[in-house]
């Protein structure tokens, strides 16, 4: 009898201390289930997106941090993880919509190069006008987001034309004594004069006759170099 017992109550002992065997997990169960891209990756993509609707819609002046949370539907702190400021959120925001992509082209030759440049560069800017306008109207205020926008903007463009006019160069297509910088002022000095003036439209003819003044100042550079310039 005594045995009987002792052994029950070394079985109940045992039950008590045996750790529980953990459950089965489903599949599909827990977070790394989660279909699709991540939830940092929806989120960030949200913030951007959001960022460039009220950009258009709102201007740059009124859009605000919480404004971007509330339309991405995250909160301010989600935002600060990734950017530092509302500057960058909209100038990466640009940057992605395409904003600041154009191709580079390489036929092997000014003239084409030159034309697919700068109707591809006009064709962007159509398609984001507005939002040019208000950015550059926000760096006359603000000289901090001038900086930003000349590096992430201005400046990425304007290196790919003095890369179209260096391989020109090279090539012997460009005399090296013409000044390249101000090759490419002729080109996108007139675009945003257009622009924010808006007294004539920026589009494919100006991108034309932007190509066919820059190609004329090229021809004179060489004349001028070879010693065949005309007199008078």
């Amino acid at each position: 009898m005594f045995s009987r017992m002792g052994s029950a109550a070394t079985n109940s002992r045992n039950k008590k201390t045996r750790p529980a065997s953990p459950a089965a997990k489903t599949p599909g169960e827990g977070p790394t289930s989660t279909p699709g891209r991540p939830r940092s990756s929806r989120s960030h993509d949200a913030i951007l997106s959001a960022a460039l609707e009220l950009l258009e819609s709102e201007g740059y002046r009124r859009v605000t941090i919480e404004a971007i949370a509330a339309q991405a539907g995250v909160g301010k702190q989600t935002i600060y993880r990734w950017w530092s400021s509302k500057a960058d959120i909209v100038l990466e925001a640009f940057a992605r919509a395409g904003g600041t992509q154009v191709p580079e082209p390489d036929t092997g030759a000014l003239n084409s190069d030159l034309r697919a440049f700068v109707r591809s560069t006009l064709r962007a800017v159509k398609s984001h006008e507005r939002v040019l306008c208000t950015l550059m109207a926000e760096a006359q205020l603000d000289g901090e987001f001038a900086d930003k926008l000349r590096t992430v903007l201005i400046g990425s463009r304007r290196a790919s034309l003095l890369r179209v006019f260096d391989r020109a160069a090279a090539r012997g297509d460009l005399a090296e004594q013409l000044d390249r910088e101000l090759l490419v002022d002729l080109v996108y000095g007139p675009m945003w004069y257009r622009l924010l003036n808006k007294h004539a439209p920026v589009g494919r003819a100006l991108a034309d006759q932007l190509v066919g003044i820059v190609m004329a100042v090229v021809r004179q550079g060489d004349q001028a170099h070879d010693g065949t310039a005309p007199r008078g």
